[in-house]
C-alpha cells in the first residue's frame, strides 16, 4: 500500500472484485428481479432489488421502499440504483 501506484487503485479493483466475487456470506446480492416504472411513469424497466429502502425515507412515508439497480448496457453490472415504494406482488418477476 505504500506504494503510490497500488495506493491509488487498490480500492477501486478491491471494490469491483468484492462486486463480482462476494465473500460466503454475501452470496445473494440480488435478492430478486422486479419490474420499476423507470425513468418515468408508464415506461417500465427490469431491475435487481438489492435491500431495502432507506430507513428516514420510510419512517417519513410510513410505507415500505426497495433499492433497485437497474442495470444498462453494454455493462449490465452499472445503472442507477433508485428508491422506490414496495408494492403488491404483482411487479415482482
Amino acid at each position: 500500500m505504500n506504494t503510490p501506484v497500488v495506493r491509488r487503485v487498490y480500492p477501486y479493483v478491491k471494490q469491483v472484485t468484492d462486486f463480482l466475487l462476494p465473500p460466503e456470506d454475501h452470496k445473494h446480492i440480488f435478492s430478486s428481479v422486479v419490474a420499476v416504472e423507470y425513468p418515468r411513469l408508464g415506461c417500465w424497466s427490469i431491475g435487481f432489488v438489492t435491500g431495502s429502502g432507506l430507513k428516514g425515507i420510510s419512517q417519513g412515508e410510513e410505507r415500505e421502499y426497495l433499492t433497485v439497480l437497474v442495470s444498462t448496457s453494454p455493462t449490465p453490472i452499472t445503472g442507477p440504483v433508485v428508491i422506490v415504494p414496495k408494492r403488491k406482488p404483482s411487479c415482482w418477476i
